[in-house]
């Protein structure tokens, strides 16, 4: 399940304006990174409930965008937030349904020489 979402995000962040296969990661960049920009992302929560009748799982998933100017940073943001703000009906997973998604966190730091700036994601699915 979490291979079928991690792959929904991918395919979802490569429609980002600002995001392709050369700076959109999965869990970590790579190590000869050469652009300015760049986003990581992570599921980083999955749990599982159901009641009667259903099952549900909620993921957790975080970008991590970092930028040597907090303007860049920023563009990429509101690029990602445009693409995964209320993209319910986006999704095309085969074993689950989305029922909704909402943006928890955005936080931005600067810990070295590029900004980072953090968000979160609360997917809800119910199994078909």
């Amino acid at each position: 399940m979490e291979l079928e979402v991690r792959s929904e995000i991918y395919r979802l962040g490569l429609t980002v304006t600002g995001l392709d296969a050369n700076n959109f990661f999965y869990a970590r960049a790579q190590q000869s990174i050469t652009v300015d920009s760049y986003c990581v992302y992570s599921i980083i929560a999955n749990t599982m409930s159901r009641d009667t009748g259903s099952k549900f799982e909620d993921i957790y998933f975080q970008f991590n965008i970092y930028a040597t100017n907090l303007s860049d940073a920023e563009t990429i943001e509101q690029n990602l937030i445009s693409v995964f703000d209320d993209s319910e009906s986006n999704w095309t997973l085969i074993n689950f349904s989305v029922l909704n998604i909402v943006r928890e966190f955005r936080t931005e730091l600067r810990p070295f020489d590029k900004w980072q700036i953090a968000i979160r994601y609360h997917l809800k699915l119910m199994r078909n």
